[in-house]
């Protein structure tokens, strides 16, 4: 069984900082075993690229090649090397060498990815788009311990849809090793397993952003 978390030092830090190396991290921790072919289709990015970042996870212990048969000898099946990602212990990793830059290359790294996820949910129209774009805001009057326990209610929630989508990924995958897959046509669209974001904040109310 593969273990929750790696504990991050300022070199993975940096290494999980490069912005393909991240969109191939999420699909394989959504997919839970997969190619860089597969993976190169999902992030319309060059095989040999994708190869090469899944190559240099694995240089930095995030990444390894998945065991087990997997049908076509001529792929090599790669998985991430836990099931939740990275543990940051900021205090510690201030005290590596490097490790204060690793932790503002992170910060600036997801400050831009996360502003641009926003600018994309907010700033177009999907109202035709097949697919799910939804999101929602609700206050709460919590305390602090409250706030917390809420917080890991709703993870434990959404790694059980990340973990059943994982299982649905590898039983479709037995299929299309004993059968021929299906033919796909534009009414398959909305109904095709892909990888879904799900970001979650949980943090006093901003007053202070308020414009007045």
């Amino acid at each position: 069984m593969l273990p929750r978390f790696l504990d991050a030092d300022a070199r993975i830090l940096r290494a999980a900082a490069h912005p393909l190396r991240a969109a191939i991290a999420y699909e394989l921790f959504a997919r839970g075993e997969s190619t860089a072919t597969e993976i190169a289709g999902a992030v319309d990015a060059p095989v040999n690229s994708v190869s090469f970042h899944l190559r240099e996870l694995a240089r930095f212990g995030l990444a390894e090649e998945a065991p087990g048969e997997h049908g076509d000898r001529r792929q090599r099946w790669w998985r991430m090397t836990t099931t939740e990602g990275l543990r940051v212990d900021r205090r510690h990793i201030q005290q590596e060498p490097g490790g204060k830059a690793a932790l503002r290359v992170r910060r600036r790294h997801m400050s831009a990815w996360w502003s641009a996820l926003i600018e994309r949910f907010f700033g177009s129209d999907h109202s035709d788009d097949p697919l799910v774009w939804r999101h929602n805001d609700v206050p709460m009057l919590l305390t602090a311990p409250e706030a917390d326990e809420m917080a890991d209610e709703v993870y434990a929630v959404l790694r059980r849809w990340a973990e059943y989508g994982q299982g649905q990924a590898a039983a479709e995958r037995g299929r299309r090793r004993s059968t021929v897959a299906p033919s796909r046509n534009e009414a398959d669209y909305p109904h095709e397993r892909r990888t879904y974001l799900v970001l979650t904040l949980v943090m006093p109310h901003q007053t202070d952003l308020v414009e007045r």
